[in-house]
């Protein structure tokens, strides 16, 4: 999760896809992305290793007739070593590594994004950094271990008006869960759904217009903010109620 400092992870590491692909997705998508899977990562170089780890277990995994097109976050990996994440995947699939570098987001001092290493909140900047004909991405954050192919988790349908789906936190699975600790989060009294953001099958139009990233960015940036669990609080509390959860 590409932390400046080590933060308690409620990620589970090893994903396995669920099975209620939509058989009519096909028809719910530009022609230009029937065939391809369009994923997005972020790292620095202190997470090249791990990010090279969670994309060959994509590759590795993937049986499916779909290419995989991954496009690579970075902020400062280097050219070194994406070179060697190029030579570990294999036909099939494309990489594209973006240079976030010169990205800029408000970054107060002592703010709650302080402790926190700029890749991690690289997938709030999403929105400006794929290309708008994009309609859906797969995010996946750079500690996780792929088991199954995510071709079936590519197909699951969205809930009108979501901007992505996500998975119910297993350990903190409403926000009033809070509550049971000493810690003070925006929607603690709020008995919602509360998503694990390791894994997120993102809706590209909406999370435009719903305007998701920068609203994240602006409530890391807030001094009063408290937030536990960083960047993924911070999307909880701006798309409450706008996301689809998945098995």
């Amino acid at each position: 999760m590409n932390r400046g400092e080590p933060r308690p992870s409620t990620t589970k590491r090893g994903l396995r896809t669920g099975s209620r692909a939509d058989p009519g997705w096909a028809n719910k998508v530009s022609p230009t992305q029937r065939d391809s899977i369009e994923i997005v990562l972020a790292a620095d170089e202190n997470y090249a290793m791990p990010l090279a780890t969670t994309m060959r277990s994509v590759v590795d995994t993937h049986v499916g007739a779909m290419t995989l097109n991954f496009r690579v976050l970075s902020d400062g990996i280097t050219p070194e070593s994406c070179r060697k994440i190029r030579e570990s995947c294999v036909p099939q699939t494309s990489i594209e590594f973006i240079d976030c570098q010169n990205q800029t987001w408000p970054h107060p001092e002592d703010s709650a994004i302080g402790y926190l290493s700029r890749a991690s909140c690289l997938r709030a900047l999403i929105d400006r950094s794929v290309p708008e004909p994009v309609e859906r991405v797969l995010y996946l954050d750079t500690d996780l271990l792929v088991l199954d192919d995510v071709e079936d988790l590519w197909r699951l349908p969205l809930d009108e008006g979501s901007a992505f789906g996500a998975v119910i936190d297993a350990v903190v699975p409403t926000h009033d869960a809070f509550r049971k600790g000493p810690v003070v989060h925006p929607r603690a009294n709020d008995h919602l759904p509360y998503f694990n953001a390791g894994v997120l099958l993102i809706d590209m139009t909406a999370w435009r217009e719903q305007d998701i990233g920068r609203r994240t960015l602006d409530v890391l940036a807030t001094p009063d903010s408290v937030l536990p669990y960083a960047d993924q609080d911070a999307l909880n509390y701006v798309a409450a109620g706008l996301w689809t959860a998945l098995d």
